[in-house]
């Protein structure tokens, strides 16, 4: 299901290295042990230590404990760290969910409204609730809705096994890797089928599993200026993203807000070649745009041609004004390169755009790793998170930087961040 993108641009910087966090926490939990951490947090998100008390502000860093409730605004998303399970959860916006622990020790997450897409890197067991099922689950992966004004919710298992029983009514199903299973109201839970047309307008994601995912999904910026546009894009709301575009009078920036929706989803060769192709094809229509030079570059990372990639950025910025998502991606491909000198100057210009500032601090902090110089690297690093806490890439960088100090356990732990950060990640 994994595609490859952002982690092969990782990848590559990484095994050409290795041989040569937080923000503030606005609503600290005090508890003895906690059972999890909100690791990421963007627009409105909120924690509450117990049902029937207050809602404040939660960040990056607030520590959970057994009780306490997280919830999502309409423009808000959360990544929250179960630490015994060592499992990623993220909630969508508009959702709201519970932490508890069983008296046998296993952690219950109880999802009360919205999505929550949950992922580790090896097995792991957790027990889940929404207001329809129940569930036992044991695997790497999987995604949990619940749809309150419709009375009914999905748990679909993309790697993994799930004992779903229907909260008020008899009935009891295994779930597997590649089954969708939905529960109603007083009703026995089923499994649906994507040969069954009903079954299929139920649930977007029983055709296309992405679908069900995709506000997961990790979309590097190309420089588009429309702030309605790039907002729906953060909060990976594409089914309304793509309705404003078809609504839209046909422009560099809808074709290629289009073209990286469909690299970032493609998951086999025949479809990253054919968006190479749509890409080249815009990229004649539009000769001096940087947002469609800019995807036709991540179409060219996506069938491996890096190299190329970066010739095709290089003789664009030699004839046209780069703006600083060009800049950026330059830096980017520079260093993947190995020439860190090169990828400075780009790197420095994109710092000075809000935009972009976060990622090229990631960079910069890369270029710092390069030099052993692991103060900086840290400090470019915690820079970054600090922007954007959703990005994977500082993630990871400063994991590199913790296990080269000799810090291996807060390390890994960071490119476990990395990781589940992004379902899209198959190369870290």
């Amino acid at each position: 299901m994994r595609a490859e993108l952002l982690p092969v641009a990782v990848l590559l910087i990484w095994l050409s290295w290795l041989d040569g966090a937080a923000g503030a926490t606005k609503n600290k939990q005090e508890c003895a042990v906690p059972i999890g951490t909100i690791v990421s947090a963007k627009g409105r998100v909120e924690s509450a230590s117990s049902p029937g008390t207050g809602w404040v502000e939660a960040a990056a860093g607030t520590s959970l404990c057994a009780g306490n409730s997280v919830r999502t605004g309409r423009d808000g998303q959360a990544a929250i760290w179960l630490i015994s399970e060592q499992t990623m959860v993220r909630l969508d916006i508009s959702s709201a969910v519970t932490l508890g622990k069983r008296p046998d020790a296993r952690t219950l997450m109880d999802l009360l409204r919205g999505a929550a897409y949950l992922f580790s890197r090896t097995p792991k067991q957790l027990d889940v609730k929404t207001p329809h099922v129940n569930g036992g689950i044991e695997g790497t992966e999987f995604l949990l809705y619940a749809d309150l004004e419709a009375q009914r919710s999905f748990i679909q298992v993309f790697e993994g096994i799930v004992s779903a029983k229907s909260i008020g009514a008899a009935g009891q199903l295994s779930v597997n890797t590649g089954e969708t299973v939905i529960a109603q109201a007083n009703t026995t839970v089923r499994k649906l089928s994507a040969d069954n047309a009903a079954d299929a307008a139920l649930w977007r994601g029983l055709v296309d599993p992405v679908d069900g995912i995709q506000w997961t999904l990790f979309y590097p910026q190309i420089g588009v200026h429309t702030t309605e546009l790039t907002e729906l894009l953060r909060a990976g709301d594409l089914a309304a993203l793509r309705d404003r575009l078809g609504n839209l009078p046909e422009s560099d920036e809808t074709v290629a807000l289009n073209l990286l929706i469909d690299i970032v989803k493609a998951r086999d060769a025949q479809a990253r070649r054919r968006n190479l192709d749509r890409t080249n094809e815009a990229a004649a229509r539009y000769p001096a745009s940087n947002s469609i030079i800019l995807v036709q570059t991540y179409a060219l990372q996506a069938t491996g041609q890096v190299e190329q990639a970066l010739a095709v950025l290089e003789a664009f910025a030699t004839s046209n004004a780069p703006d600083a998502a060009t800049n950026l991606r330059l830096a980017e491909l520079r260093l993947i390169g190995g020439d860190v000198k090169g990828a400075a100057a780009p790197a420095a210009e994109a710092l000075a755009d809000p935009s972009t500032a976060p990622r090229a601090h990631a960079l910069l902090g890369f270029m710092a790793l390069k030099r052993i110089d692991l103060d900086e690297a840290k400090q470019r690093f915690d820079a970054s998170i600090a922007m954007d806490s959703f990005d994977p890439l500082p993630r990871f960088g400063l994991g590199l930087t913790k296990i080269r100090a000799g810090d291996e356990t807060a390390g890994r732990q960071d490119l476990e961040f990395a990781v589940t950060l992004d379902p899209n990640v198959s190369l870290y």
